[in-house]
């Protein structure tokens, strides 16, 4: 992300959506095959995450689920 940070003015945030489903793997498999005959889809860690903002300060309430 340094070169979202380095265009960001101070005081700024930056929010991040990305698509996640821990709890229902199955559900999840099925997604990704769907869109992987279009698309190249990466499946991001927790920790991969969260080293998407090394170097910025992450507030409150910091890496979070989304939930309907």
């Amino acid at each position: 992300m340094p070169q979202f940070r380095n265009g960001m003015p101070t005081g700024s945030f930056l929010i991040v959506s990305i698509g996640v489903n821990d709890q229902a793997p199955d559900v999840a498999q099925d997604w990704i095959a769907a869109y992987r005959a279009a698309a190249q889809v990466h499946e991001p860690s927790r920790e991969q995450i969260e080293g998407y903002f090394a170097g910025l300060e992450i507030v409150t309430p910091g890496l979070v689920e989304a939930r309907n």
